[in-house]
């Protein structure tokens, strides 16, 4: 139970951090264009 809640962390650690980065480095490219 706990390897699985690890691995799906770690799966959705990378996911998370794209859906927060990808739409604040669009509104910066917005921003500075």
């Amino acid at each position: 139970m706990l390897l699985t809640s690890i691995t799906a962390a770690n799966l959705l650690s990378p996911l998370l951090t794209w859906v927060i980065t990808g739409p604040l480095s669009s509104f910066n490219l917005f921003l500075g264009d």
